[in-house]
């Protein structure tokens, strides 16, 4: 996570160029020639460069990049051993049955991350370990879905949202060419 002041390869002066591996890092600059500084603060109604922290989970491998666009062999996985690690435990924790804890399952990934084992585990915290350990990777809303979390209330949403919320809408088009289909509820 990028937070504070933004330090980045920067190019020498007057090449012309943006900054690549192996040139010397300094300190960013904003738009207007102040130091970018990344902020925890951020809103849902107005931000400007410097607000909220950035993420760098994945970083860009130049030698693989398609052409200066943004995409790279290492850009998004798909599926990881520590999301299938942790789907285990929690089916275990759910009623399921194997030689192996929920406990020892969960202290394995977390000693990778060299961070403290827990003293137990429980949905909740089953819940938010998936949360750190597969944030930006597109597993959140079905993770909160599932664990019963998705329309509770949130920092800048102070009451629940419509149960409707955990489905989509059917589209229109598709609702007009098949008469079999009947729109989800809450739509």
């Amino acid at each position: 996570m990028m937070v504070g002041q933004v330090y980045a390869p920067l190019p020498p002066a007057g090449s012309g160029r943006t900054g690549q591996i192996g040139d010397p890092v300094g300190a960013v600059r904003d738009r207007s020639g102040n130091p970018l500084v990344f902020s925890r603060r951020a809103s849902l109604t107005f931000n400007n460069e410097a607000t909220g922290i950035r993420f760098n989970k994945y970083p860009m491998n130049p030698a693989s990049m398609n052409d200066g666009a943004w995409g790279t062999e290492n850009e998004f996985p798909f599926l990881r051993f520590s999301d299938v690690r942790l789907m285990k435990a929690e089916a275990i924790l759910r009623g399921g049955t194997d030689a192996e804890t929920p406990l020892a399952i969960v202290n394995g990934i977390r000693a990778r991350r060299r961070v403290g084992n827990l003293a137990s585990v429980t949905l909740t915290n089953l819940l938010a370990e998936r949360g750190r350990e597969l944030y930006l990777e597109g597993h959140r809303r079905t993770d909160l879905i599932r664990f019963g979390q998705f329309t509770a209330p949130v920092e800048e949403r102070p009451s629940a949202s419509s149960d409707a919320k955990v489905v989509f809408p059917i589209p229109t088009v598709s609702l007009s060419s098949n008469p079999n289909l009947k729109q989800n509820f809450g739509y």
